[in-house]
């Protein structure tokens, strides 16, 4: 599942408790984490991989 589609499963579950901290956290050579978490305690997270990002790339470089 994308990251941005597994955070929109997230989001509607929680958004009524009150505002999400969302960040990433610093990348490294293999890619990156992106956070969210709630004020009633619920967290998510997702490893972006640097490979996910090129092949994504790739792709809409493909379809232009």
């Amino acid at each position: 599942m994308r990251v941005l589609a597994a955070y929109r499963s997230f989001f509607p579950a929680h958004a009524a408790y009150g505002p999400l901290l969302f960040d990433a956290n610093e990348p490294t050579a293999t890619g990156y984490e992106v956070w969210a978490v709630c004020v009633c305690g619920a967290e998510w997270s997702r490893w972006v991989s640097i490979a996910g990002i090129l092949e994504n790339a790739g792709a809409r470089v493909s379809a232009v």
